[in-house]
């Protein structure tokens, strides 16, 4: 579409306030006018430190007193890029704050370009950006947005700062996100380079168990990766099988009769019709079931085999929120060494 039917042609300016000096620089994101310190934009964006000295304004008609001012312009393709007021021309620059629709319009597809996008959802992330610039809090709002930020923090060299920020611990819909989709999200995780993010999305891709979703990974080199991590919790699954089939052949002949409250009673879940054999859940189910006093001694062999391929690093938050039994078919214990993330962690900057 050529324009979002939300949009607002003019608004108020978004002003961001530091103790000790008023805004020097306008960025112009559509309709809405940011305006910012251009020391705060420099000394975490190398792009815009290199582009600053081109975006150096000319006095208006307005009066503007802001030394540096930015303004959208729409490619071709339907995208938007920020050019300096300076290479534009003055019809554009001096247009009044209740400029009208018409001259909206003029002014944004001054390249050619019709902008293909949600205008609000794109000032939404730039504001959330420029947090990021000057370290102030704000939560990601989903898969989208954080999309949108990526972009734009891959795009201005700040995804190091975005990394870093505490929105990743505290956003309960993009905990939420990684349970729906960690396929886009973990290919979001190693562009940022977030340890965090990059664990609990691999983990999750390991799931359903009978066709686990990292088989979607289209870039290579992270689908093998994944493969290599889905071999090892098969491996852990064999072990794990060999020891219950040991431990159950060393008990007695009378301690082999067992109750109808055994693991291996009603282990099939039904899934469109079918019945299919979930193991993270038949090994809860071993490590939980009631048995009579005589099968302790199994009791405790299954607890021993079980135990650790219980874990799938799922928090009781995520499990109160969603459900317990939105868990039954994650994968087992998936432990991540630091020296197994897929990039150099002593970089700085990439």
């Amino acid at each position: 579409m050529a324009l979002s039917n939300t949009a607002k042609f003019w608004t108020p300016p978004i002003k961001f306030t530091v103790p000790g000096g008023d805004p020097d620089a306008s960025i112009k994101i559509f309709h809405q006018e940011f305006q910012v310190h251009s020391k705060a934009l420099t000394r975490k964006s190398t792009v815009l430190r290199r582009e600053l000295a081109f975006a150096k304004s000319a006095p208006t008609r307005r009066g503007n007193r802001l030394t540096y001012e930015w303004v959208t312009t729409i490619n071709a393709d339907g995208s938007w890029y920020l050019t300096p007021c300076s290479k534009i021309s003055k019809n554009v620059r001096n247009l009044s704050p209740a400029f009208n629709n018409a001259k909206l319009i003029r002014s944004l597809f001054q390249s050619g370009g019709i902008f293909v996008g949600d205008m609000d959802e794109e000032i939404t992330a730039f504001n959330k950006f420029l947090c990021v610039i000057y370290s102030w809090p704000f939560t990601i709002h989903g898969l989208p947005q954080l999309k949108l930020l990526v972009k734009l923090a891959d795009f201005y060299k700040i995804l190091l700062a975005l990394s870093a920020h505490a929105a990743f611990y505290v956003s309960p819909l993009l905990a939420e996100e990684c349970f729906n989709h960690p396929v886009e999200i973990l290919e979001l995780a190693v562009k940022l380079r977030h340890p965090v993010l990059y664990r609990e999305c691999l983990t999750q891709c390991m799931a359903p168990w009978d066709k686990p979703r990292y088989l979607q990974i289209t870039d290579q080199t992270i689908r093998t990766i994944a493969e290599t991590f889905h071999r090892r919790i098969t491996r852990l699954i064999a072990q794990a099988q060999r020891d219950l089939l040991r431990d159950l052949a060393a008990l007695e002949p009378s301690l082999r009769k067992f109750d109808s409250n055994m693991p291996w009673t009603g282990l099939s879940i039904a899934t469109n019709g079918s019945q299919i054999l979930v193991l993270p859940s038949f090994y809860e189910k071993c490590y939980e079931c009631p048995i009579s006093d005589a099968g302790m001694e199994f009791k405790e062999a299954l607890k021993l085999a079980v135990e650790k391929r219980l874990q799938s690093g799922i928090t009781d938050d995520k499990e109160k929120k969603l459900g317990k039994e939105s868990y039954f078919d994650m994968p087992l214990y998936l432990e991540i060494d630091d020296k197994e993330l897929p990039w150099d962690s002593r970089e700085k900057s990439w």
